[in-house]
């Protein structure tokens, strides 16, 4: 285990553009969603084959979309055929970790970086700041991205609803937004139906009791998205759930 540690250690900081968080890599494009080619260092096509089928079986998409690119310490060589491998990191930033684990020698890590192709939406001409979108304004093109699928945006205040992974007719642009530029949030966001300082109807329920009261929006929020608002006796709920134009929900655990 001690080993193991440390091998991941030397692989994370050992090498000093690693260590700054400056990818040797291409930089993410205009939009910040897409990148020209993947890059780095040319590895045995099994063992990257390998990688990519385990980082495609954890994120749930086709092992064809993934490009995997490998960044070793200065003097790693690659271990033999079939050495048994494992993934570290959470894949941010396409950043990962392939730790190898031979029967005989010590644990060897080895930074790789990870893009997938994507089929992503982009403004099909200029938009301006507050303009609400129709489907004339955007289209989807297919481009490299780092990292895996999009886990979402935190889901409080003024954001997209749960499951809303791409931008639709009626979601507003927060800035402007070039021609050909990737179009996500928080550049766009659903429309708000719970302004800030709004009355708003909520509803509570658990084990067959259902409480409704009112209390008032603390800030605006999108349908499915949650907000925070204050109760009648002035305490502060931060986790109801807008479920429709000026009405939130209270999961059971929280008091009404």
């Amino acid at each position: 285990m001690a080993l193991a540690a440390a091998a991941l250690f030397m692989a994370l900081f050992a090498h000093p553009a690693i260590a700054l968080g400056a990818p040797p890599a291409p930089q993410l494009a205009a939009g910040g969603a897409a990148i020209a080619s993947p890059g780095g260092t040319a590895w045995p096509a099994d063992l990257t084959s390998r990688l990519a089928a385990a980082l495609a079986s954890s994120w749930g998409v086709e092992e064809s979309r993934l490009h995997v690119s490998w960044y070793p310490a200065p003097g790693v060589q690659p271990p033999a055929d079939g050495t048994p491998l494992r993934i570290a990191g959470r894949g941010q930033g396409g950043w990962i970790v392939a730790v190898f684990d031979p029967a005989n020698a010590s644990p060897l890590a080895v930074r790789a970086r990870v893009a997938m192709d994507d089929s992503v939406c982009v403004a099909a001409h200029e938009l301006m700041a507050g303009h609400a979108l129709t489907s004339d304004d955007l289209k989807h093109e297919s481009r490299m991205r780092w990292g895996g699928p999009e886990v979402g945006a935190p889901a409080t205040g003024l954001l997209r609803a749960p499951g809303a992974s791409v931008p639709a007719p009626g979601w507003v642009t927060r800035r402007a937004i070039a021609a050909g530029e990737v179009v996500s949030w928080p550049a766009a966001m659903p429309p708000a139906v719970i302004r800030d300082g709004q009355s708003v109807e909520v509803h509570w329920e658990r084990g067959g009791v259902r409480v409704s009261t009112r209390a008032t929006a603390l800030e605006p929020a999108s349908e499915g998205a949650r907000v925070r608002v204050r109760l009648a006796d002035g305490s502060i709920c931060r986790d109801a759930v807008v479920v429709g134009s000026g009405v939130v929900a209270i999961q059971a655990g929280e008091r009404p």
